[in-house]
């Protein structure tokens, strides 16, 4: 719960060092249901946005492992999402836009709408790196919606401040 404070008010480093200690604290105890308790998307998020993409890398190849073993729409949608998170850590904004915009519609047609959001407004940040300003306000504009629906404050700011950027003066 801490970790995912701290990841939804921008402390990537506090976060990462919060969930990566949850994800190793759920391997010991042998957890492994993708679903269970569902911190490794948390986990590689943050991992990524800290810098720490070899951590992420290698907790993204476990989630790749445990998804495929349950292989759940919402694991697949979640992985996507976790796989662009991390490709646009890594500098590769195209393939992120892709990967953040199959998880964004998929999580948004299963009724997970809080991460359908998360996925929305990683994808206008991929977006935004790959210079399609005006499809990166759309996405952080219906980020921004999507977090007020569900009461999301601090992420609804920060989708607020992605768009701000996007797009100034339309936030308003």
């Amino acid at each position: 719960v801490l970790g995912l404070l701290a990841l939804s008010s921008g402390a990537t480093d506090e976060a990462a060092a919060q969930l990566s200690e949850a994800a190793r604290v759920l391997a010991a105890m042998g957890i492994v249901h993708p679903g269970a308790i569902p911190v490794l998307p948390d986990a590689i998020e943050a991992c990524a946005r800290a810098g720490e993409v070899d951590t992420a890398r290698a907790l993204l190849e476990r989630y790749e492992r445990q998804v495929g073993t349950v292989d759940t729409a919402w694991g697949r949608a979640s992985l996507e999402r976790s796989r662009g998170i991390l490709l646009l850590a890594v500098g590769d904004a195209e393939a992120a836009t892709t990967s953040l915009e199959t998880a964004r519609t998929e999580l948004e047609r299963l009724g997970h709408r809080p991460e359908a959001a998360r996925a929305a407004l990683a994808h206008g940040q991929a977006l935004l790196r790959a210079g399609r300003r005006t499809r990166a306000a759309d996405a952080f504009a219906w980020a921004c919606e999507l977090f007020s629906q569900a009461g999301a404050v601090l992420w609804e700011l920060r989708a607020a401040e992605e768009l701000e950027r996007a797009a100034p003066g339309r936030a308003e």
